[in-house]
């Protein structure tokens, strides 16, 4: 994790601008759809803060994660609030949520830590609470560019997340919002917790 971590340090400014121009609006809508009005969200590996700002601009109370310090100050120049500087993996909330958001940064855990990940944050979610989760399709772990990836796909995240807690679990695939990256499969899913 530590070369990833040195991976966006290195490329904050880059990564945020290009981040800022993909167009997530249709599964900001499906997650908000699920949430109470007014909800809390924590917004895992919240990068340029892009998705933060859009949770805002629908209502909900975001609280954003993220552990590289360069993109931390580059999302609260725009959010206009703090940006806690941690690792999800050392998250200790329980109850605090009502969604948790983690677009494209769960990707980033080793497969060894997933389990205990997911069971962090399905304790972080108040009874009822929703999760949203993104990895790229596959299966394994790799490298690539000077990243660490773990991959996924609809049936391996499935069990996962049932396995950590989560009540009802629907996972569907897209593909990547970037044009020059349509050859890359998205796997999504919408997992809750009981009530």
């Amino acid at each position: 994790m530590t070369d990833t971590l040195d991976w966006y340090a290195a490329n904050a400014a880059t990564f945020a601008t290009a981040a800022d121009t993909v167009d997530l609006s249709a599964l900001h809508s499906a997650f908000v759809a699920r949430l109470p009005a007014g909800a809390r969200v924590l917004d895992v590996g919240c990068g340029s803060g892009r998705d933060s700002r859009a949770f805002v601009r629908l209502g909900c109370r975001v609280t954003a994660l993220e552990p590289c310090e360069a993109l931390a100050r580059i999302a609260e120049s725009s959010l206009g609030f703090p940006v806690h500087r941690a690792r999800v993996e050392d998250l200790d909330e329980r109850g605090v949520y009502d969604g948790v958001w983690a677009c494209a940064s769960l990707l980033h855990v080793p497969v060894t830590s997933t389990p205990e990940v997911l069971s962090r944050l399905a304790r972080a979610l108040a009874p009822g609470g929703v999760l949203y989760v993104s990895y790229k399709r596959g299966s394994g772990e790799r490298v690539e560019g000077g990243r660490f990836f773990h991959d996924e796909t609809m049936a391996s995240l499935e069990a996962r997340l049932g396995s950590a807690g989560f009540a009802t679990v629907t996972c569907w695939e897209t593909p990547d919002a970037r044009p020059e990256q349509r050859h890359t499969v998205w796997v999504n899913a919408l997992a809750s917790v009981e009530r």
